[in-house]
């Protein structure tokens, strides 16, 4: 069983600042992972000032004439630019060879389709398994320049004998769980995408636009970007506290987080429960009944399944509506946050029951 970091703890809600920034997609990493490696988060200093500043200068324009333009997107004609020159890779971690490449390649017969890497990241000791897999798009050829518009990760094309209509994303997810590689690179140029599919699980990837990274504003996912890529984490780190260790030891925080909001939902079932009982103890002693209305005392002896779905359907729907305010999906309107907020709503139950102890029920 993990560690439970202390919630408060400054070092946690440092990677989840920086995490929350980047709004990653399915389950990455998790900031308690980070905190029992002991990853500390470089978040001032004159040092990450100045690679920040060797990065926004190392930064190119990817248009077809190499010619500055705001209007152009930028990042790193190459890899080996990004991971060797400004996160401290050795050059010989990228292993390019046509039969390192080849082992990893899968054909998927019923699709006509070929999932190739174009580099491959080594495992540590005699493990033969790769640690990484890497897609770059479009593939290197040597003395091309790369297309003017980096290709979209997420756009679906077809190819292909059958014309399988795939994202690069999802072709990339096939070939690491075809593979049981469960962590691979995405790069175009102007993005870096860490992507994790282990196999029978679900997948998430957590993407770097490198432009954002150069800006003041982008400061923490620079130093978040090295923290998770860096030469350390890939190349050097002890066991235990590796990349590959930590995105695991995330699963396994995963399913500890899971456990305890099935706990909190439970418990948060018997309390609506009990003020549904409340209300119903109230009406009924009103001796009042509306037209077709159904007491819970009647519906909980005749139609107990019925009044345990509803329990559920209310309680998802708090989850969802909590989940969409915590991450700004809901307007942001004067009306809203003031009358129809949960978190709101909840502030002022709390004040009337600090104001109104003898008259209020507080669980």
């Amino acid at each position: 069983m993990p560690r439970r970091p202390p919630k408060t703890d400054p070092e946690l809600q440092a990677h989840k600042e920086w995490l929350g920034y980047l709004q990653p997609r399915g389950l990455v990493v998790a900031p308690a992972a980070m905190w029992e490696a002991g990853w500390v988060l470089e978040q001032s200093g004159k040092e990450l000032l100045e690679r920040q500043e060797q990065f926004r200068e190392a930064l190119q324009p990817l248009g077809p004439d190499e010619e500055e333009d705001d209007d152009q997107p930028r990042g790193f004609r190459r890899l080996e630019s990004l991971l060797v020159e400004q996160l401290s890779w050795d050059a010989e971690a990228l292993q390019r060879d046509p039969a390192t490449l080849q082992t990893w390649t899968r054909e998927l017969l019923e699709l006509g389709e070929t999932l190739k890497p174009t580099a491959v990241v080594r495992g540590f000791g005699a493990d033969e398994k790769p640690q990484l897999l890497i897609q770059e798009l479009p593939p290197p050829v040597e003395g091309l320049l790369p297309p003017a518009e980096p290709v979209d990760f997420d756009r679906r094309h077809a190819s292909g004998d059958q014309g399988w209509r795939a994202s690069p994303q999802e072709r990339f997810e096939r070939l690491l769980r075809e593979t049981e590689v469960q962590l691979g690179l995405l790069f175009n140029g102007s993005q870096l995408r860490l992507v994790v599919a282990p196999k029978g699980e679900s997948s998430g990837h957590l993407t770097f636009t490198l432009s954002e990274l150069a800006e003041v504003s982008g400061r923490a996912m620079f130093a978040g970007l090295r923290l998770l890529l860096g030469r350390e984490a890939v190349l050097d780190a002890s066991p235990g506290l590796r990349l590959v260790d930590v995105i695991e030891a995330s699963r396994t925080y995963q399913a500890v987080v899971s456990e305890e909001l099935a706990d909190q939902v439970l418990a948060g079932l018997w309390q609506l429960l009990r003020g549904f009982q409340r209300a119903d103890q109230l009406t009924s002693a009103q001796g009042s009944r509306l037209p077709g209305e159904i007491r819970l005392s009647e519906l909980a002896e005749h139609d107990p399944q019925a009044l345990y779905g509803g329990l559920i359907t209310v309680m998802l729907r708090l989850v969802f509506l909590l989940y969409a305010e915590d991450t700004d999906l809901m307007p942001n309107e004067p009306v809203f946050e003031q009358n129809y907020k949960l978190t709101t709503l909840l502030a002022q139950l709390q004040r009337d029951a600090a104001q109104y102890p003898d008259t209020m029920e507080w669980g």
